[in-house]
């Protein structure tokens, strides 16, 4: 009869719905325990690992995208499963694990349209495990996609932890200038702004959250380079009493 299944994945999706996660997951398991045939299957496992993902269990999250892909390889989503399994499993702190399934998306699906997503995410994995020479060439294959500024950032922050500051300034300049109005141009002035606190250059410091205060900034980081802004007047105030 299709009344017990119908009825076993409607009470799973009414979990769903009501924010019911815990209760949700159990439900979807069950639904698919007893019908591992029925058509809609791999979507309630999929909801399954998106419950499991807002739990913020990421581990079990990250199994659950991982099993998806297995089961449906062919399925319309079945890199966006691996590219899930890959962010949770990272958000665990599962780099290894993370950095396996980012790489089967580049080896096994290269004409993916998530190439881009998936190396990027590479290559912050590597920079997780403090291999930044590995990340800075994934971060620098990706380019004519909308990760590209993102991974230019990420390209000039690592320069930066490398002190290899005209390579950031470089980068950074080049990320505003072809993508100014892109969020990772903007976070390129509070990067910079506070590698030089970090360095206690007051003067480069205050410069470049000043510049970021004149570019017309998103509110958030507006608000941040204002912040910059007033530690670094704080710091220099401290070190000319201390004189």
């Amino acid at each position: 009869s299709e009344r017990l299944p119908n009825a076993r994945l409607q009470l799973a999706e009414a979990y769903f719905r009501a924010d019911e996660l815990t209760k949700s997951v159990d439900a979807y398991q069950i639904f698919v325990d007893r019908h591992p045939d029925n058509i809609e299957a791999s979507s309630a496992l999929r909801n399954r690992a998106v419950a499991l993902e807002r739990l913020s269990e990421y581990d079990r999250a990250a199994v659950a995208f991982a099993d998806l892909y297995e089961r449906f390889r062919t399925g319309e989503y079945a890199v966006q499963d691996l590219l899930s399994a890959g962010t949770n499993a990272r958000k665990a702190g599962s780099f290894d694990k993370s950095e396996r399934l980012y790489q089967t998306i580049i080896t096994d699906h290269p004409a993916s349209p998530l190439i881009h997503e998936a190396t990027y995410n590479l290559g912050l994995v590597l920079m997780d495990q403090g291999r930044e020479s590995e990340a800075l060439v994934r971060l620098g294959s990706i380019q004519n996609s909308e990760r590209e500024p993102d991974a230019l950032l990420e390209i000039g922050r690592i320069a930066l932890a490398q002190n290899d500051l005209p390579r950031s300034e470089q980068t950074f300049t080049a990320l505003k200038k072809r993508f100014p109005k892109s969020q990772s141009a903007e976070s390129s002035y509070l990067v910079l702004g506070g590698w030089y606190e970090g360095q206690k250059e007051w003067d480069l410091a205050a410069k470049t959250y000043e510049n970021a205060r004149t570019a017309r900034l998103g509110a958030d980081r507006q608000q941040q380079a204002v912040l910059g802004l007033a530690r670094v007047n704080r710091a220099t105030q401290r070190e000319a009493l201390q004189l």
